[in-house]
Formats: structure tokens, C-alpha cells, sequence
């Protein structure tokens, strides 16, 4: 059995779509979780409705504590040996479930990632992300996360199929304390006990990219210390990946690609969050001081990400400001374009 976990909150809008893609499986044996993180519209009106007609619904309500806490409470209701996860404002196409267990049955691996088609509001399609055919033995297995491009489908618990066994062994959860950057340690502490992983070339899921009142709150902290030290639980997160390989040295540069990752991910919301300039200033100029001697052999064609690279350059020439400055502006045409 695959026990299909949907946190739900406040998502009447597009709930109908996503419970009903679940239920129009072709792999029928499923269970279909669906946990009401305290919704104060019509969700779990709805979640009842579907649970009376099918029985492989379970409806689970909590106090709302945020998708962590629904999807952790979700883990440890599911009755399947094999886990995957939707967000309740996307949908899954009726294939999605036989194509994810076929190929986690078929290679035995322990992990099975997919692609995912990127769609507005609407529902209409703005692109197609894919992951290369490829299978990645416990030695390889970092080199999963190391492709910029496909970054992207490893920051998320979604577009994959789990091993229950592995998240019952290893006491895998969401981290609630973290404010960004949970669902992406839950993925990276699952890889760390993989002996396999498989990604196919395939995209039946269908990620609706909306700017919900939920999501804006998450970020909405002005503590430019918080905002560093949540990037941090990331950043570690990713070594210690490394690290359960054996495998520090060897990537050095690719870490500190990451590390570039982090510095943009706190200036976004930093600058986003309008906090304090002499603050973030003093951070990131401590960054540079700290990491220089390593950042400086950093090669720029190393390193994916164009803004990554022009990261590497303010902190290698120390010009904090004009960093400062640059994603000042980024989130200023950002706030009117939008």
C-alpha cells in the first residue's frame, strides 16, 4: 500500500482537484491522508464529503501548527509501506502513483524522484521540470543534489516515493521550529540513510505556484540573526549528507556552492523583510571574514547560479554595500512586479 499525505490548510479553492486526482489513481491500492492543519474555511466540510464516499480517505484535524506539523502528524498515521506527499493546492495525474511504485519496485531502490510541471494559479502550465534517467548507488548518492538546474526537486518532499521503513528506522521528521528550508532537511536526512536513488524522467505532478497569506507569514520575520542561523540548519544539513559519504574533501567546491546558496536565500529575505542594513552588513561582512581564504580559490566557472557567482565576487572583493545594493533592488522590481 502508498499512503498518499496531504496537508491542508485554508486550500478549499483547489482541494476538490487534488483529492480528486488522488482518488482517480490507476494504482488503486492507496490510502489517501488528509490532515486539516486547523482550516478556518470550508476544508474540512470538503475532506468529510470525500472520506463519505471513499474509504481509503482518513481525515485527520489538528490545531493549526503549520505543514510540518500536519505532514509529521500524516507520517504517523500512514499505514503504507511506501509514503509520498501532495500539497493540497496541487494535483496528480492518473498515472502518477503506478509510475513512482513501478520504478521503486522494479530497481529496489529507496528512494524514486520525479518531475513536476509548474503551473500558475490557474492551473495553466509555465514549465516542465524533468530529472535525467539516472541511479545513484550509496557511494553516488550526493551526486543527486549537485546539479543546480534539477536543485530544484530535492528542495521539496513532494515528486517523491519513500520508504516507510526507512522514516519508522531513522525517526525521520519535519523540523517545526525551522521557518524555511524544513521540507528540504527532511529530504536531505532521508538521503543520508538511502542506499539508492532513482530519478525518472518523467512529470505527472503538477505544482500550482501561488503567494497564499500562509506562505508571506512564514517569512515575515525582521531578525536578520534568525534569518541566518534558520539558512544554517540547511546549509549543516547538506554537510552532514556529505559527511555520512565520506565525502567533505572531495566536493569542497560544490559546498561551497552551497554555502553562495545560503548568503542568497538570507539577503532575499532580508532585504525582503526590510531588515536592519547595518545588521545584515555586519553578517554578511563576518561571512566574508570567516570563509575568505576559502572562497577566494573558488573558481567563478565553478559555480551555477549567475547570482550565486555574482555573490562570490562581492564577498571576494569585499563590496558588502554593492550586495547590499543589488538585492535591494531584486526585491524591489520583484514588489512591483508583482
Amino acid at each position: 500500500m502508498i499512503s498518499i499525505i496531504i496537508p491542508i490548510y485554508n486550500a478549499e479553492k483547489y482541494l476538490d482537484q487534488c483529492i480528486e486526482s488522488c482518488l482517480e489513481q490507476t494504482f488503486s491500492d492507496i490510502e489517501i491522508i488528509l490532515v486539516n492543519d486547523g482550516s478556518k474555511d470550508e476544508s474540512l466540510k470538503i475532506c468529510k464529503k470525500y472520506a463519505e464516499i471513499d474509504s481509503r480517505i482518513k481525515v485527520i484535524t489538528i490545531i493549526n501548527q503549520g505543514a510540518s506539523c500536519a505532514r509529521n502528524e500524516g507520517l504517523k498515521n500512514a499505514s503504507g509501506d511506501y509514503i509520498t506527499f501532495v500539497d493540497a493546492d496541487d494535483w496528480i495525474e492518473n498515472n502518477y502513483i503506478f509510475k513512482l511504485y513501478h520504478a521503486i519496485k522494479t530497481t529496489k531502490t529507496d528512494l524514486v524522484v520525479s518531475g513536476m510541471i509548474k503551473c500558475n494559479e490557474l492551473g495553466k502550465e509555465i514549465s516542465k521540470q524533468l530529472p535525467s534517467d539516472e541511479m545513484y548507488s550509496e557511494k553516488e548518492i550526493v551526486k543527486c543534489i549537485l546539479n543546480w538546474k534539477n536543485s530544484f526537486l530535492y528542495k521539496g518532499p513532494c515528486t517523491k516515493l519513500y520508504s516507510k521503513k526507512i522514516i519508522e528506522k531513522f525517526w525521520l521528521q519535519f523540523d517545526s521550529s525551522l521557518v524555511f528550508g524544513e521540507d528540504t532537511c527532511f529530504v536531505l536526512d532521508y538521503l543520508k540513510h538511502c542506499n539508492s536513488c532513482i530519478q525518472i524522467p518523467y512529470a505527472g505532478y503538477h505544482y500550482r505556484q501561488i503567494e497564499n497569506q500562509e506562505k508571506k507569514m512564514r517569512y515575515k520575520k525582521d531578525n536578520v540573526l534568525f534569518q541566518w542561523e534558520n539558512g544554517e540548519v540547511v546549509y549543516k544539513k547538506r554537510v552532514e549528507l556529505f559527511q555520512s559519504r565520506g565525502d567533505v574533501n572531495k566536493y569542497r567546491t560544490e559546498l561551497n556552492n552551497f554555502y553562495l546558496e545560503k548568503v542568497r536565500l538570507f539577503m532575499n529575505i532580508c532585504c525582503a523583510n526590510h531588515c536592519n542594513k547595518k545588521e545584515i552588513l555586519e553578517k554578511i561582512q563576518g561571512i566574508s571574514n570567516e570563509k575568505y581564504n576559502e572562497l577566494r580559490n573558488v573558481k567563478f566557472s565553478k559555480i551555477g547560479n549567475p547570482l550565486d557567482k555574482l555573490i562570490l565576487f562581492f564577498l571576494k572583493y569585499k563590496l558588502y554595500d554593492l550586495l547590499y545594493f543589488v538585492f535591494w533592488l531584486k526585491v524591489k522590481i520583484y514588489n512591483r512586479s508583482i
